[in-house]
């Protein structure tokens, strides 16, 4: 008589830890994938704008954007900025002395899940076949700084020179604010 017995395979560790990261990495997309552009708040998690007075009536402002914020988004929201702080300083107008935007590029590589076959024998030698399908994206991050000096009175007619009204009426209908839970 022949006896068939059946054993239980347990999951060995390697392959928990795989399924660990890859629920990690899954919920993190996820996440990501769900929070959409940064909105017109201050700075918060490396996200928002910031500013900084230098001098009575100058002024450094910038805009930090996520993954999902356009560069033009950024430079809005740095302007809007610039005008908001106009305003609240009881002045009319802004001239830009200084400006600058910079990318922050991020690359990640997606993991894919890998099969292969083999076979080998018994004193070292052995042949297989694998397959990879796995993908890289870039993620581009966009920091933009302003360094203004605010005015009140007529707004002069040259280039670098902002009305803040203006400004804040051309920008505000576009505005993302965050959520309020």
């Amino acid at each position: 008589m022949f006896r068939t017995t059946f054993r239980q395979v347990a999951p060995s560790r390697r392959q928990g830890r795989r399924a660990a990261l890859f629920l990690v990495a899954s919920l993190g997309a996820l996440v990501a994938a769900c929070s959409g552009p940064t909105p017109y708040q201050p700075l918060l998690h490396g996200e928002g704008y910031a500013n900084q007075r230098l001098e009575d009536n100058r002024f450094r402002v910038s805009f930090a954007g996520n993954a999902a914020t356009d560069r033009a988004t950024v430079e809005d929201y740095l302007l809007y900025r610039a005008a908001e702080i106009t305003l609240q300083t009881g002045h009319d107008f802004f001239i830009v002395v200084s400006r600058d935007v910079e990318p922050d590029r991020r690359y990640s590589y997606n993991p894919p899940p890998a099969w292969g076959w083999g076979w080998g024998s018994g004193r070292g030698a052995g042949y297989g076949i694998g397959m990879s399908t796995g993908s890289a994206e870039a993620d581009t991050r966009y920091t933009a700084w302003l360094e203004i000096l605010v005015y009140a009175g007529r707004k002069p007619d040259q280039p670098d020179a902002y009305d803040a009204r203006q400004i804040t009426q051309a920008i505000a209908p576009g505005l993302r604010r965050p959520r309020v839970d």
